[in-house]
């Protein structure tokens, strides 16, 4: 069993089942191989959890430089609405990111800590200061509070990945569903419009 594989099946567990609610055991099985071996490979299970959210924020990352080359030449409305879009795009295609950070909300791996401080936070404040770039503004003007407002879009992305809109007979409507998907980013786009205050209409 190739790292690698031992890997995406510690990510597919914790995301489904939480840092505490998974054994070694369990992913030595799943992995088809056994606890010795993981540890010899990794070190043990919270050194597995961190080189998967290592790898995590290294996706994410890796989405987000992307799309801030893509639209670098783009006029600042254009720019923060096509910026979004990668972020929707992003978080609709990686769920598993979604569920592991929500975990991490819930108190799970308490005991493994820094990685607030070490990948999100940094994030954020790249956002926060693109966006304050873009258009002008103080990125630690109070009346605009861009921090509040990116950190709005983040609940929002994992809210509606995790639990979606409720259907009509409460069915879960999230990024798998087109016309939910539809509906929310368009939402997205209007929020981001108005709360950064940008001209004209939303797209």
């Amino acid at each position: 069993m190739r790292d690698e594989e031992v890997i995406a099946v510690a990510k597919r567990l914790f995301a489904a089942l939480g840092y505490d609610g998974t054994s070694l055991a369990q992913i030595a099985e799943s992995a088809g191989t056994d606890v010795a071996s993981v540890n010899e490979r990794f070190g043990g299970k919270r050194e597995l959890y961190i080189e998967v959210m290592k790898r995590t924020h290294t996706d994410f990352q890796g989405a987000m430089d992307k799309v801030m080359r893509q639209y670098a030449d783009a006029d600042p409305v254009t720019k923060v609405h096509g910026r979004l879009d990668g972020l929707v795009d992003f978080f609709a295609s990686h769920p598993d990111n979604t569920r592991l950070w929500m975990h991490r909300w819930l108190a799970d791996a308490a005991d493994v800590g820094d990685l607030e401080r070490m990948y999100t936070q940094p994030l954020i404040r790249v956002i926060i200061e693109d966006i304050a770039a873009t258009l002008g503004l103080d990125p630690n003007d109070e009346k605009v509070d861009l921090e509040t407002t990116v950190s709005s879009f983040v609940w929002c992305l994992n809210g509606f990945g995790t639990a979606g809109l409720l259907g009509e007979h409460s069915e879960k409507l999230d990024f798998a569903d087109p016309e939910a998907s539809r509906r929310f980013r368009a939402f997205l786009h209007r929020m981001a419009h108005h709360l950064i205050g940008l001209p004209g209409d939303p797209p």
